[in-house]
């Protein structure tokens, strides 16, 4: 599946022409061409013009590329369809790897595989060729601008609220096409932030939370414990007096009444979590996506490291955000560095496993408890530590943790009372 004339054309327009030789070496990639000299041909040009060189066959045949066959291509040249030829051997491209996508199904099939694993391995095969044909087109300011204007002109604020009101005032909330990154080392509350976070936006929004770590019957404990006020440790013996089971039986009808998606999949990756919330986001069921947590997903493609693994992911999630226009939140350890330090205050450079997570991430948020990490009793209070934010100063929030029910909440312990500014 191929068409010569078209590959001779591309190559010959790009031999005259040096708008010509711009758009091709834009656009096109090797594998965009079928036949192996006119690949050769390509890569060398390639090669020539990002030196800020002209290439022309004198320069071309240097480069060991056959004299005859460079004039007879120069005669192919056509200065007026350059875009439409490049338009038929992408075209031509997606159906060859249309083609290797299904000759892999088939030989997966063959040989038994999971049938699970099969899906995910072709969710990730067409969000790449997704991507590949369907790439951003380059946009005028003067287009962003009226954007821009809209989102400001909208009466309602697209930012979603974490009903953390220190939080949301330094942050402005979660945003679309946005990561945002909660780190910190076991026990310290990762989870419970989540979750936290997400019973707030739910009685409002759609939210989908990813577990690798929890299985859903614990989650839902946890909400249960959170919103009703009751110890954990009595839901999950089930020594409950009278009083405390009319507390769970109230917080059960107004969590059912929330609109929380949960998938404690133990095998999940990006590919995954993309055809999940897309299909939610589709249907207007979700605004926001939560991953509790990163290092104990599985990465769409084989990675020689564990950091490579983590880049990969790290990557795969803000192109998530970004893609399907909601607020990504990952999960994420932290590495035992901060423990030999005095001060056991995370750092960004406390992230485990890939400086990728930092690069990638748009906001970072370190849950901070001075009791639990020090070990020590102190008047300092518990805060979440904004250590980075792409648009926006890092600083503090103030926040309160209560312990016997894993929550999060404002310093003042009003929760969803929403400040004037909000």
């Amino acid at each position: 599946m191929h068409s010569e004339s078209a590959e001779k054309s591309v190559l010959a327009s790009m031999l005259v022409s040096e708008d010509a030789q711009l758009t091709g070496i834009e656009q096109l990639q090797k594998a965009d061409f079928y036949i192996g000299s006119h690949k050769k041909i390509f890569v060398e040009m390639k090669k020539i013009i990002e030196k800020n060189e002209q290439p022309d066959i004198v320069t071309l045949s240097d480069k060991g590329i056959d004299e005859q066959q460079l004039s007879s291509i120069s005669e192919s040249a056509t200065h007026s369809n350059i875009q439409q030829h490049i338009d038929i051997l992408k075209k031509h491209t997606l159906y060859r790897q249309l083609e290797k996508a299904k000759e892999t199904i088939n030989n997966q099939i063959q040989q038994k595989k999971d049938p699970k694993e099969i899906i995910h391995s072709v969710d990730k095969k067409l969000m790449d060729l997704n991507n590949y044909s369907d790439p951003n087109e380059v946009a005028t300011v003067q287009d962003t601008l009226s954007d821009v204007f809209s989102q400001m002109d909208a009466e309602e604020d697209p930012a979603i609220k974490t009903c953390l009101f220190d939080l949301d005032k330094k942050t402005t909330g979660l945003h679309n096409g946005e990561m945002t990154v909660i780190a910190a080392r076991p026990g310290m509350g990762k989870t419970a932030l989540m979750l936290s976070i997400s019973r707030n936006i739910a009685d409002e929004k759609g939210v989908l939370i990813f577990s690798l770590e929890m299985p859903k019957t614990q989650l839902v404990q946890r909400l249960l414990c959170m919103e009703s006020e009751v110890d954990i440790q009595k839901i999950r013996a089930g020594n409950l007096a009278a009083e405390e089971k009319n507390k769970i039986n109230t917080a059960a009808a107004n969590i059912n009444n929330s609109y929380i998606y949960l998938d404690d999949s133990a095998y999940v990756t990006p590919a995954k979590i993309r055809a999940q919330a897309k299909k939610l986001v589709r249907n207007n069921s979700i605004s926001c996506c939560f991953v509790d947590y990163m290092q104990l997903m599985e990465s769409d493609t084989k990675s020689e490291t564990t950091n490579n693994k983590i880049e990969k992911i790290s990557r795969d999630l803000k192109i998530i955000a970004k893609d399907l226009n909601i607020p990504v939140v990952a999960l994420s350890q932290l590495s035992r560095a901060g423990e030999n330090r005095n001060s056991k205050t995370p750092v960004l450079s406390d992230l485990r496993n890939s400086g990728a997570i930092e690069q990638d991430a748009d906001v970072v948020l370190f849950p901070y408890r001075p009791k639990y990490a020090t070990g020590e009793e102190t008047n300092e209070s518990d805060k979440i530590i904004i250590a980075k934010q792409r648009n926006g100063p890092p600083g503090t929030a103030k926040v309160n943790f209560v312990e016997e029910v894993a929550r999060y909440e404002n310093e003042n312990k009003i929760l969803k009372k929403k400040e004037e500014e909000f």
